[in-house]
């Protein structure tokens, strides 16, 4: 099967959009037709692949038409050890004061400032940090 058209489907809140869309640019550059979507039910077409990155919903059997063909997937094991991580949640953005910046940087590296930004608590208040990332330009980079 040769493979000519791809969609990206991802969540539109999600990390991976920045990659999404320029995964998307680069198939393009490589002649494939591309496109990307945030929500599965705007896929109204067949494609030969269709990658489903950091996307948040769960997908009902009756949209997945749009894999040209999957009436002809068939599983397969996988090999090797499973790994997978619990689904982030508020807990997981939690800032312990006593510790520095440098030494809790991963995790203000990686939270969603929407749906779960940085906090720690201090005297009975709960503080919120958002975080973004500042190209060398002096431009801001919306996480």
């Amino acid at each position: 099967m040769t493979v000519r058209n791809i969609a990206i489907l991802t969540s539109e809140n999600s990390w991976f959009v920045p990659y999404a869309k320029k995964l998307v640019s680069l198939l393009k550059k490589k002649s494939y037709e591309s496109s990307l979507y945030y929500d599965y039910k705007d896929i109204k077409r067949a494609y030969d692949v269709v990658f489903i990155l950091s996307y948040f919903r769960v997908i009902e059997n009756k949209f997945l038409r749009f894999l040209k063909n999957f009436d002809n997937i068939v599983p397969k094991d996988q090999k090797g050890k499973e790994t997978y991580y619990s689904k982030r949640g508020v807990q997981d953005s939690k800032l312990d004061i006593n510790k520095t910046i440098r030494e809790q940087f991963n995790l203000l590296r990686i939270v969603d400032n929407q749906k779960f930004p940085a906090f720690f608590y201090y005297k009975n208040y709960k503080y919120i940090l958002k975080i973004y990332k500042k190209n060398r330009d002096d431009q801001f980079q919306k996480k």
